[in-house]
């Protein structure tokens, strides 16, 4: 059985609040003040679902009891029902103005009140079961974006396995770097008012997810490289392995769009700026943006994973590699957002390095 609701009655005179009482006790649990600050110490007490309210009273005016009511965060919810004599347009404006959600005639005729008041506590009824269903629908969407990433990670951890060498201990550290240099360049263009509708928060970890998975199943020791012949042999085997992985991994996760992620960059990340690349000979924006980011820390890493040199001289030929592609491979917009964030990338890398 559902639990009764309660209502505070808010009237000086007593003649008025017997036949509220009278009438509305046996459906609902009734609280009674005879002003307004009593009003306010019967809500603090036990907080309403529905407030009756008399417009005059001896200390304050209905209408500014129901502004104090409405600016009180904890209150402005509870629906206030104005008893008046006031039959005037007027006073109707203003009850609505200052918050009222309706308003009971006087003197008082039982059934207007009871479908009045029924109706209010039927609306807060509603709007309870509503926020309650909003409330369950948040609970399991959180609980499948967990599962969902979940068997994105176990996937992700699969294909890592399978792919990277146990003994390939440098090669690890060089991926952390270029997951660490991702998330910092996608999460400083996310700041940008043209990619933040893009670069959500689940897209940029679907983003690194993919391209450190790519990066680590990439069985080729990148370098800078003049033979351009060698460079897309390099491009066409590195796509025929990860074309081997997708596969792999759409068998066993099935579609979704972290997997069409994984089959753009896969498949368009050799893709150049000025349309020199490949598969397709894509150009400025007609390369995804993923493609893009993917093509620019790719360009990075390549000048970046010379272990022989110091990790600033390795840092600081990459950043002239950046800017002389600038234009040509790569967009010069993430170029430059590069350079706004490679200090930070430089001082987390060297921690990569101590390890």
């Amino acid at each position: 059985m559902e639990e009764k609701a309660k209502i505070l009655l808010v009237d000086d005179e007593r003649l008025y609040l017997d036949i509220l009482v009278e009438l509305l006790k046996p459906d609902y649990k009734l609280y009674i003040a005879k002003s307004a600050e009593q009003a306010y110490n019967r809500i603090k007490e036990n907080l309403p679902d529905l407030i009756l309210m008399d417009i005059q009273m001896p200390d304050a005016s209905g209408y500014d009891a129901c502004e104090r009511i409405k600016a009180n965060p904890s209150w402005r919810h509870i629906p206030l029902i104005f008893l008046t004599a006031n039959t005037d347009s007027a006073s109707e404006t203003l009850a609505f103005q200052t918050g009222a959600v309706d308003f009971i005639y006087k003197p008082i005729v039982a059934d207007t009140l009871r479908v009045r008041v029924s109706h209010q506590i039927n609306l807060l009824r509603l709007n309870k079961k509503l926020t309650e269903l909003h409330d369950t629908a948040v609970q399991l969407n959180d609980k499948r974006d967990q599962a969902f990433k979940g068997s994105r990670d176990a996937l992700i951890f699969m294909l890592v396995h399978q792919y990277l060498p146990a003994t390939s201990g440098e090669k690890v550290i060089f991926c952390k770097q270029f997951q660490c240099l991702l998330r910092l360049l996608v999460e400083q263009l996310s700041l940008n008012a043209n990619y933040c509708d893009i670069l959500d928060e689940t897209t940029i970890f679907d983003l690194v997810c993919v391209a450190l998975v790519s990066k680590m199943a990439d069985p080729i020791d990148h370098t800078v490289s003049n033979d351009v012949t060698l460079d897309q042999f390099n491009a066409s085997v590195q796509t025929q392995q990860l074309e081997l992985l997708l596969q792999q991994a759409k068998h066993f996760a099935g579609v979704s769009r972290f997997m069409a992620m994984a089959e753009e960059i896969i498949r368009h990340s050799h893709e150049s700026w000025d349309g020199t690349g490949l598969p397709l000979g894509l150009q400025t924006e007609q390369i995804p943006l993923t493609c893009r980011i993917v093509k620019l820390a790719n360009a990075y890493q390549s000048c970046f994973a010379n272990s022989s040199m110091a990790i600033d001289l390795r840092h600081q030929q990459a950043l002239e590699f950046l800017q002389t592609e600038s234009g040509r491979s790569l967009d010069p917009k993430l170029v430059d957002a590069f350079f706004q964030i490679q200090d930070d990338f430089l001082k987390e890398a060297k921690t990569f390095d101590n390890q």
